[in-house]
């Protein structure tokens, strides 16, 4: 994950807009980062969002993202949109393909199209919500 990236954002001083101000950080190396960081963009909150998608892939499949790629080939797949793929053997109850939906929306390249943290909190209720009803305790493989 890159939960390691705290920073205060305040608000832009006379600002009325009320943008956040903008966060660069100059170096993403790593194989667990969203593509705005890779990019060296503007982050938002949406890289969490990006990083919640990789723990939820794990605890999904089991395995971690791209586990057998190097660090160079990841950053080039996550740049160019290219997301995990989750393999059919973990999408045979509802609540995996739901969960594997979630997924891909946390994995969007661009994070204005990504899905926020609260709407992902909501569909996550959801989801363990069926996988209790389909008599499961948890998602986790």
């Amino acid at each position: 994950n890159d939960f390691n990236r705290c920073r205060f954002v305040s608000r832009k001083d006379g600002d009325p807009s009320g943008e956040m101000c903008p966060v660069k950080i100059p170096s993403a190396p790593g194989a667990n980062r969203s593509p705005e960081e890779y990019g060296q963009l503007r982050l938002t909150e949406k890289i969490d969002v990006f990083s919640a998608g990789n723990i939820l892939y794990g605890i999904l499949t089991g395995h971690r993202h791209w586990a057998t790629s190097s660090k160079r080939v990841i950053k080039k797949a996550v740049m160019s949109g290219h997301k995990p793929v989750i393999p059919d053997k973990f999408l045979q109850e509802p609540s995996d393909r739901a969960l594997a939906e979630l997924i891909d929306r946390a994995y969007e390249k661009n994070p204005k199209r990504r899905i926020s943290a609260w709407e992902m909190v909501e569909e996550l209720e959801v989801i363990l919500k069926a996988a209790k009803e389909d008599g499961r305790d948890s998602l986790r493989k």
